[in-house]
């Protein structure tokens, strides 16, 4: 199952970058349907604002979830 997984997310992560190299319509306005814009970044959570505070959010959470 987990390579199942990791094989449609190497997939689509791959047809990502083919669409976006090749200016595939995505839904934008205009006669071609392109916006060359990205999406923002994620924001951080408010209880791990600095890089320490954030790494050891991410290390609680990986402890967490492999239990």
């Amino acid at each position: 199952m987990f390579l199942g997984n990791l094989i449609a997310l190497m997939c689509a992560a791959g047809l990502h970058i083919v669409f976006t190299t090749k200016q595939f319509s995505n839904g934008a306005e205009g006669f071609w349907g392109v916006d060359a814009t990205f999406a923002a970044d994620m924001r951080r959570p408010l209880v791990a604002q600095s890089n320490a505070a954030y790494l050891r959010y991410t290390m609680v959470w990986l402890v967490i979830g492999s239990c």
